[in-house]
């Protein structure tokens, strides 16, 4: 083992100690190799089995996220799914459902639970401005986010609307002034925290495509664990609006 390698080892079993046990890896990537992810995964591991060891990831992510190394990965390959359907309308449904089938099947299930689900980051043009202002389009963004299988992020500012461009803008401090916050945001926000708490089939429940409707821009999901269940409509247009006899659960 290099003196470097063991300085950070050292560093990461410092801090485990103190009681540190969420762990984000920056650009995992750039690290040539997987020897020292093993390394560090061993040394936390061994000192907290509980600990969430989490890879910044911009792709797929399965040489990473892997007992071993990883828990999860930033959930970077979602988040350009869900602003190409719900914030830029540039794919249609069945596109949609298609990629987040594809992406469902891309980590064992327990990896997919605990993937960190960003669609807005410190290495992103903020979602308000990506949706220029358009609240319905940034709420459904969001509403997916908190129902899809793995852990929602949120990025600070998000929540009120913050606007930012590429970094550096993105990175602006806080807006502490309660004046200039989008409140029914915020509160949307606070809604679907409460509803993911409250309902354990949307941190642990399976994941199901019950149905698409082309025409009308919509797609039923169903969230189940053995003993609860919960339906998710998305709807994403504008043009037709739909009533339950649309809708066949047959």
């Amino acid at each position: 083992m290099t003196y470097l390698l063991r300085y950070f080892l050292d560093v990461a079993a410092y801090w485990t100690n103190q009681g540190i046990d969420g762990w984000r890896l920056d650009a995992v990537a750039d690290v040539r190799g997987h020897q020292f992810w093993k390394a560090l995964w061993q040394k936390v591991k061994n000192i907290n089995p509980s600990s969430y060891l989490v890879a910044e990831i911009w792709g797929p992510g399965r040489s990473w996220v892997r007992d071993g190394q990883f828990d999860g990965g930033t959930n970077y390959v979602l988040r350009q799914i869900v602003l190409d359907y719900f914030i830029h309308g540039s794919i249609s449904i069945r596109q949609f459902v298609s990629r987040v089938s594809k992406l469902l099947r891309m980590y064992p299930w327990e990896k997919t639970l605990k993937m960190t689900n960003v669609i807005g980051s410190h290495a992103t043009e903020r979602l308000y401005t990506l949706a220029r202002g358009n609240d319905l389009r940034l709420k459904l963004a969001m509403l997916f986010q908190f129902v899809f299988p793995g852990i929602p992020a949120v990025y600070y500012g998000d929540e009120i609307g913050m606007r930012g461009g590429k970094d550096p803008d993105n990175r602006r401090g806080m807006e502490w002034n309660q004046r200039n916050w989008n409140h029914e945001l915020r509160n949307f926000t606070k809604q679907l925290i409460a509803i993911r708490k409250s309902l354990p089939m949307l941190r642990e429940g399976d994941w199901t495509v019950v149905q698409i409707l082309s025409d009308h821009q919509c797609c039923v999901f169903v969230r189940k664990t053995q003993r609860t269940f919960v339906f998710i409509l998305i709807h994403n247009n504008d043009d037709h609006p739909m009533g339950g006899e649309d809708l066949s659960m047959a």
